[in-house]
């Protein structure tokens, strides 16, 4: 058995380390060691390292830097407890200006999303893709200007990054 990523969340500091100390021991007796253990509050991560856990150092060489760290192919802020899809390799594809659905396609299919955080952005995209194939426009078939017009326009508002936090609690959650 493989396990990637282990991601979870408690409203106290308490709860997350009950919770991950339970993890851990479930995961030993499985015969399976748990690592890079992180948080977004260091009193827990301190903790952690006082009952051996193998902690993830935030501010080395192998995580994305300052205070951001790989989860489930999503950059996570650590200090802000943000998440962020990183969209700078798409914008300079698009930057190709192909406006064939080959390529509109290509590019849906370049953004990762596991936790579907910008689902109301690209399910825009999808439907222009389910438009293209009601018109039975081919692959490499030059797309209709109003087509392209709505692409264009996606494009554009398309940021070099999108965040994702949740700005409406109040409380602190430990992860």
């Amino acid at each position: 058995m493989y396990v990637k990523d282990w991601i979870t969340g408690q409203d106290t500091q308490e709860e997350s380390l009950l919770i991950s100390l339970h993890a851990e021991n479930i995961m030993k007796e499985a015969g399976m060691e748990m690592r890079k253990w992180i948080s977004n509050d260091t009193t827990l991560m301190s903790q952690w390292s006082a009952k051996g856990f193998d902690t993830y150092p935030v501010d080395t060489s192998v995580s994305l830097g300052s205070n951001k760290t790989k989860v489930l192919g999503l950059a996570w802020q650590t200090l802000d407890d943000c998440l962020t899809l990183d969209t700078k390799e798409l914008l300079e594809f698009i930057s190709t200006n192909k406006n064939t659905k080959r390529f509109l396609l290509q590019t849906i299919g370049k953004i990762f999303d596991p936790l579907g955080l910008i689902s109301p952005f690209t399910i825009r995209m999808k439907c222009l893709i389910q438009e293209l194939w009601k018109n039975k426009i081919t692959w490499d078939e030059d797309l209709p200007p109003k087509i392209v017009e709505r692409w264009v326009n996606w494009s554009k508002e398309l940021p070099s990054e999108f965040q994702e936090n949740d700005s409406t609690q109040n409380s602190k959650n430990y992860s």
